[in-house]
């Protein structure tokens, strides 16, 4: 069903109007057309009463079908005219759905992330003094939720502040790795200003922690460059650990929400694309630039 809009229900109601008032007219003018078409021939006149009645009943023959059909389309404008109401109506109740919806998304967007950061304050103030660092790694957590919360509200966020949040994500990951995870971070003073939509680079750092580290026995060092180059920010990410068999183009056209997403976000907020490929380890290192903001 589509649904009209304030104009258009005027619109359709104005319609309805004029079409009643051309229909009186059509009543009118058929009907004068119709004595004159049957009466201005005259009457023979070998049988005046037998040709009378034989053209009476062609009249009443002829006026019956043109009444029946008057009635008809009355009959079917009289059960269209409640569509603007209805309409309207619809309208009305959808918008309505929509406020209701929106106000209640609204409402659990506020209530989630405070419900957890309290759940996870009231966890770290119940830790004794002895389990220091787990309360350490607690207070990382909210701060990794907390980013990631502010992230959905701003288009762009500094480098630096991106950055800061990776390291955060990587000390987590490395209290499960130990020493088996090493962090290289190599951003010049230039560059730390720059502006990135935000959360762009957890999803590499992700796949490199999953796929390269993880699963090498001896673990992995994650090597993450930013550099000024053609007036963009070049951002490469790398790992060792775990070979990646297979050609860079299954890549492209795997399931993998996180790489799909950062390639679409890429294109669609800078019209640039990403480069992968493999590294003297045999593992992948990811490019891709960001321009710079004027």
């Amino acid at each position: 069903m589509i649904l009209l809009g304030k104009k258009s229900i005027t619109i359709v109601m104005a319609g309805k109007t004029i079409t009643y008032r051309l229909l009186h007219i059509a009543e009118v003018v058929s009907l004068l057309l119709i004595t004159l078409l049957f009466f201005s021939t005259g009457i023979p006149s070998l049988n005046l009463v037998t040709d009378f009645i034989n053209l009476l009943l062609r009249f009443m023959l002829v006026f019956s079908c043109w009444w029946l059909s008057i009635r008809l389309v009355k009959f079917f404008i009289k059960r269209t005219s409640a569509f603007p109401s209805k309409a309207k109506h619809t309208v009305a109740a959808a918008n309505k759905r929509l406020a209701d919806h929106s106000d209640v998304q609204v409402l659990k967007a506020q209530i989630q992330p405070h419900f957890l950061f309290n759940t996870l304050n009231r966890i770290n103030a119940s830790i004794p003094p002895q389990q220091e660092q787990t309360r350490e790694l607690i207070s990382k957590l909210a701060d990794t939720f907390r980013y990631a919360l502010q992230a959905t509200k701003e288009d762009e966020v500094l480098l630096c502040e991106e950055l800061h949040f990776i390291k955060t994500y990587l000390e987590l990951e490395k209290e499960r790795f130990g020493e088996r995870l090493q962090v290289q971070i190599d951003a010049s003073e230039e560059v730390m200003q720059a502006k990135i939509a935000p959360m762009l680079l957890q999803p590499l750092i992700e796949n490199a922690v999953v796929h390269g580290v993880g699963p090498a026995v001896n673990g992995g060092c994650i090597k993450i460059q930013c550099r000024l180059l053609d007036n963009k920010l070049q951002v490469c990410i790398s790992n060792t650990g775990a070979r990646y068999i297979g050609p860079v183009e299954w890549l492209m056209e795997g399931k993998g929400v996180g790489l799909r997403n950062t390639m679409l976000r890429l294109e669609k907020i800078y019209n640039e694309s990403m480069h992968i490929e493999k590294n003297a380890a045999g593992c992948l290192r990811f490019t891709f630039s960001v321009p710079l903001s004027a």
